[in-house]
């Protein structure tokens, strides 16, 4: 009998066994989604991605990211019907991010369970979530850029804006610039037919009433905008063609040298109007 009840409470300081020990088990072996008690509503629980590659292979462990990835995406965009649901440019931003940095899924998927058990805690006042999310293809992509100019690309040139057709561009990119050299336009009702090159005798050197006032600068010719980090703006001549180079990461930019643009008309002749077209490519 005194045997029977010694075994019987081996089995039960056994079963009962440190609380926390029991716990932690459990929380590591849910993966997928999954509402815990008390919460609003699930959260994606990412899989052990080491214990998968060891037991699937690399295969394996790419096809859980992918599948992670999927699933957060989901969530962010309003198909979980859980109260969840971001802005869809910030959602793009951060998967085109996450694509090009596939490995950094698995520590993502780890903080996006962190940010969604807050998000669903009826206590909680404020997750972070957004916030984090807007943050994260900055931190992803710090001192990367993703966007050089690697193919032609054609616009035709608008009269009636100062700035239009923004680029992304990669420092140290070298790009031609070129524009149809036939098409005429003018920038004032009493002003001369010109073309890309603008006014050749109407210099705006030093004229800070035009956007383009350095050495070569001309009234109504094609100009461009460059904008770097730190408020940096390099604005420059192009008229029929240029070759640029993108001194940092930034955005390039097209317009014509002008002060106004209501007044801007395209020639037109026999019903035909005139259009400059502009081609931007990369230089090999």
């Amino acid at each position: 009998m005194l045997k029977n009840i010694s075994i019987l409470s081996a089995f039960m300081m056994f079963a009962c066994g440190p609380k926390g020990g029991t716990g932690e088990s459990v929380h590591q072996s849910i993966s997928g989604w999954h509402q815990a008690d008390g919460m609003l509503g699930s959260c994606y629980y990412p899989p052990d991605f080491e214990k998968v590659e060891s037991s699937q292979g690399l295969t394996g462990r790419k096809m859980a990211r992918s599948e992670a990835l999927d699933a957060m995406l989901s969530q962010w965009s309003g198909q979980r019907d859980d109260g969840v649901s971001f802005d869809p440019r910030l959602i793009e931003d951060v998967e085109t991010a996450l694509l090009g940095h596939a490995d950094d899924i698995e520590t993502v998927a780890q903080k996006n369970l962190t940010y969604c058990q807050t998000a669903m805690d009826p206590t909680s006042t404020s997750s972070g979530w957004k916030g984090w999310l807007k943050r994260l293809p900055n931190e992803l992509t710090a001192g990367e850029c993703l966007t050089p100019i690697r193919d032609r690309l054609f616009h035709y040139l608008e009269l009636g804006m100062a700035w239009y057709w923004e680029l992304p561009i990669c420092g140290g990119n070298r790009i031609e610039i070129s524009a149809t050299q036939n098409d005429r336009y003018r920038i004032r009702e009493d002003g001369p037919w010109i073309t890309v090159a603008g006014e050749q005798d109407a210099s705006t050197v030093l004229d800070s009433s035009f956007p383009c006032n350095e050495t070569g600068c001309v009234a109504g010719q094609l100009v461009g905008k460059f904008t770097g980090p730190a408020d940096y703006v390099e604005i420059f001549p192009i008229g029929s063609g240029v070759i640029y180079k993108a001194p940092m990461d930034g955005t390039l930019s097209i317009g014509i040298n002008d002060t106004t643009f209501y007044d801007n008309k395209w020639y037109s002749s026999g019903g035909i109007v005139d259009h400059a077209g502009i081609e931007i490519a990369p230089v090999e």
